[in-house]
């Protein structure tokens, strides 16, 4: 049940913020970055931001609020329903408040109302999930818009519902013409550089084992590598706050890959893979 109520929370805010954005249109996005070229110089190092890119899609309320749940292709029956009602809202004439909360607080965006950049604000906005109570929001979403894609930045931003307050730091893209949408959340990483990780899709439990079916992860020196685990990743149980178990495997730009097995609490086997036919490459490691 906590899983699912997360993925409303998560979801519900995501097509608001769609819904109130979607009437206000030179792209300067930064070039994508690029796959990383995996080598023994630096297998071991995107390891490493790989363990730290699970733990804190996973653990770290602060960096992704909704845990194992935040999937942008997760759906729920209270989320359509709520994604059917939001979109059948009309702005309000420039400089108004655009919503009124079913419960309280409101919602307050530019001046102008077809703004192609700007600040939602979020006053202790208030509205009623059906079945599980209020979510109340609170705090600023900048926008900006390029028909038709919408872009997200929530920083520090509120989220109360279920007996729990969350704060979601992260940004969203959005088409939309087609509803594809794709979120990434920056972090700092055990080794002191700046990761970031994106479109996780994950189910399963700290203590039970988690399982990334897919997820990114970019470094800021050797480019992204795209993540999954080929056993389930146990989080609890150590003080170190290192796995205790499972193999994530990472594959990079071409045909190289690295993967990383945990082998207890202090110590892990790091592999890569050149994909010249030499096979994989494996060393020893502690935390």
């Amino acid at each position: 049940m906590q899983m699912f109520k997360r993925v409303s929370i998560y979801l519900a805010v995501f097509v608001f913020v769609i819904g109130l954005s979607a009437c206000s249109s030179s792209d300067d996005s930064p070039p994508p970055p690029q796959g990383a070229a995996i080598s023994d110089s630096n297998a071991e190092a995107l390891s490493i931001a790989a363990t730290d890119a699970t733990y804190e899609a996973s653990v770290n309320d602060a960096a992704n609020p909704f845990g194992v749940a935040k999937s942008v292709d997760s759906t729920t029956v209270t989320v359509s329903q709520q994604v059917a009602n939001i979109f059948k809202l009309q702005r309000s004439p420039a400089g108004a408040v655009y919503l009124t909360g079913d419960c309280g607080g409101n919602v307050e965006g530019p001046d102008n109302q077809n703004a192609t950049s700007g600040i939602l604000t979020f006053n202790s906005y208030c509205t009623n999930v059906p079945g599980y109570g209020n979510m109340i929001m609170d705090g600023n979403v900048s926008f900006s818009f390029r028909d038709p894609i919408l872009n997200l930045n929530y920083n520090n931003f509120q989220v109360s519902f279920g007996g729990q307050t969350e704060t979601l730091n992260m940004s969203m893209t959005v088409n939309l013409n087609t509803g594809e949408a794709s979120w990434s959340s920056s972090f700092t990483g055990t080794g002191g550089e700046q990761l970031t990780i994106s479109n996780f899709d994950m189910s399963g439990t700290p203590s039970s084992g988690i399982n990334i079916n897919s997820g990114r992860v970019t470094h800021p020196s050797f480019g992204f590598i795209d993540i999954r685990t080929t056993s389930p990743v146990v989080l609890t149980g150590c003080d170190n706050n290192r796995p205790m178990s499972g193999t994530i495997v990472a594959e990079g730009g071409g045909v190289t890959s690295a993967s990383i097995t945990f082998n207890g609490c202090n110590s892990y086997t790091w592999c890569y893979d050149l994909g010249d036919g030499s096979g994989p490459q494996c060393n020893n490691g502690t935390w």
